[in-house]
This record gives structure tokens, sequence and C-alpha cells, in this order.
């Protein structure tokens, strides 16, 4: 999986950055309002006038030492030119050719190309572009051009990226028609769905305690590790109380279980946090995740989460869970695969029927 190569600036405008891309995305204030803000936050990328020079046209010289090695601006430059070529040409193929696999946000590219411009985006979506002057410096979040409007970045493979097209007509995910996972005439509660920590100790501990030594991928194909180098599936001990990956439903189907909320296409606990299906997986595909469960899977659901986290925006994350019958434990939701993004889910349940 390719890996961008992204600047970690100061915290305080970390925090406006996201601030800016959440507003952005989910209320598309007036984009004047936005440019000031960006405009305020971010390095200019033209210095004094003793910082020109011809070495460094289009970019500059502090251009070339804020990049300290790690990327060049003229390619980043140059990038954004073929973002804006593309776009006054109105070739959508051209512009999702410079995405790598598929946006994080944003159209998936087989949406995208069979959708004509005018529908596609926004109507100053055009004009923004052109009137946008590409970056010789990175941000927070990688380059942007337009206000935001096309994000990309420099990966580890040397290449640049597309990687946020926010602003975009979405393909309609009609999931289930029971929005959430079915169960007894209500939905699963979300904490039957277990997920990878933000400081991935949970995963962390399970590899210490049961040898596993490729994190990257038991992080994302963890099913197949169940059965196998998991050899117990119960609750693990872990600073002075237990963690769980799999979770029976004697654990977390309880009678204080919070009623949750339907509305807007979503499970709705609190305002902070929401989940829905976005589809569902064949059982004998669910068994394949987790070849060592002895092909107990009954129903298997792609799940996705939303927390909302303040000034950083919204965490959205997307995992493949099935319903085994399991010694000891009983009914239990296992992870079976981390997919990580909306369009990665979604191809992948094409990809599986």
């Amino acid at each position: 999986m390719a890996i961008r190569i992204v600047e970690i600036i100061s915290d305080k405008q970390m925090c406006f950055f996201g601030w800016i891309e959440e507003v952005y995305m989910d209320y598309k204030k007036e984009s004047l309002i936005i440019g000031m803000l960006l405009a305020f936050l971010s390095p200019p990328s033209y210095a004094e006038k003793d910082d020109v020079d011809a070495d460094y046209i289009p970019c500059t010289k502090s251009d070339y030492e804020h990049a300290e090695g790690v990327y060049d601006p003229k390619e980043a430059y140059e990038f954004g030119l073929k973002i804006q070529n593309a776009v006054a040409s109105e070739d959508i193929s051209a512009l999702f050719s410079l995405v790598d696999d598929e946006l994080t946000y944003g159209p998936r590219k087989s949406f995208a190309i069979s959708t004509p411009f005018d529908e596609l985006f926004e109507p100053d979506f055009k004009a923004r572009i052109e009137r946008g002057k590409p970056d010789c410096r990175i941000g927070s979040r990688g380059f942007s051009i337009g206000l935001g409007a096309v994000w990309y970045d420099l990966y580890a493979d040397g290449s640049y990226h597309i990687f946020s097209i926010p602003d975009t007509k979405q393909e309609d995910v009609k999931g289930i028609k029971s929005v959430g996972w079915p169960y007894n005439g209500t939905v699963l509660p979300s904490k039957c769905f277990s997920e990878q920590w933000d400081s991935s100790d949970n995963y962390e501990e399970y590899a210490e305690q049961f040898g596993i030594t490729d994190f990257d991928d038991f992080t994302t194909n963890m099913g197949k590790y169940f059965g196998r180098e998991i050899t117990d599936l119960k609750p693990i001990p872990a600073w002075g109380s237990t963690v769980s990956l799999i979770r029976s439903f004697d654990s977390c189907i309880t009678t204080d279980s919070q009623q949750p909320e339907i509305r807007d296409g979503y499970v709705w606990y609190n305002e902070d946090y929401s989940f829905r299906v976005i589809g569902q997986i064949p059982s004998e595909s669910c068994n394949d995740l987790a070849p060592h469960l002895n092909n107990t899977c009954s129903e298997a659901f792609v799940v996705q989460s939303n927390s909302f986290g303040g000034s950083r925006g919204v965490f959205r994350r997307f995992y493949a869970y099935g319903l085994f019958e399991l010694p000891e434990l009983g009914p239990s939701i296992v992870p079976l695969k981390n997919l990580r993004t909306l369009n990665k889910s979604l191809r992948w349940l094409d990809d599986i029927k």
C-alpha cells in the first residue's frame, strides 16, 4: 500500500486546518472565508524579492529550504499543473489517472469516469482550479489547489498522486434496509464491533502475546490469524484488565445497552459516534477471511463507523465483520478485514460478489 509523506506543522495550525477542511466538506461555507483563513495560516510560497532566484522559479529558495530535501518543490508544482490541465479540458479520465488506487475522500474512479463533468463537480470547481496556483510548499495535510478543491501528496515511491477531491457528487450507497446489523427486531450495539485503537495498543498487545511479526498484515487481515496464531479466542489479560478483538454476544449485548437512534441513514448513539452497514458479505467469503474458525460464519457485513473528533474532523473506519459460533464464547462478532476507506470497501464488495 502506498504511503503518503506529510509534514506535521504546529498543533495550532493542525487544528485550524482540520477545522477548515471539515467546514468545507460538510457545510460548504463561502470559499472567500476559507481562502482568507488558508492564506492566514499557510506559509507564503513566494517570499521577499531577494528570495527569488532563476534556479528556483516557479518556486522560491525558501520553498526548497522548507522541503529539507524530502520533496522537490518544482515537481510538486508541476503535478499541480497536470491537475489544472485535466480540469481545463474537462477530462475526468486524465484527472483520475492521477489518483493512486482510490480516493480517500471523493467518488470511486469507476463512478467518476462514468459521470458527466458538470454533474460530478460543483459549478465553480473548474474556475477555482484554473484560478489557483499549484503549491510549491507542503502543508499539514499535503498539497492543495483551488482552496482545497483537490488535495495531492508525495508518496513513498517518489510519485505524486491525488488523494482527495471532497466536494464532488457521491454514488448512492444503499447498504441494507435496517441500516445497522439486524438483531432481534433492532440492531447490534456498537460495542459488538472492535476496532484498532488510535494508539494501536490493543493490536500490539495481541501481536506480542501471540508472536505475530507482520503487524501491518495483522491489522489489515486480522481474520486469518484467529485460530492460527491467535489460539485463545477469549479476552486476553492486559494492563490489569482484559482486552478482546472478538466480541461475544454475552459481552456486548446487555440489558443496559444504550438504545440507538436511527436517522439520516446511520445508527446514532450520541452526537459523537455513528455507524452503518454498507454491504453484505457472502458467507463463503466470510469463511475465507477467517479460514481457521471451522466454517461457522452465518452472516457478515461491512460496517462504517464515524467518530467526531472536534477540530480534528471525522474519523471514518471501515471493517468487514462476521458472526461466528465459537467454542466457549458462543455467537460472536469477529473482525475480518480493515478496508480503511469507503471507496476501497465498495470496490471490495463488488469484487467478492
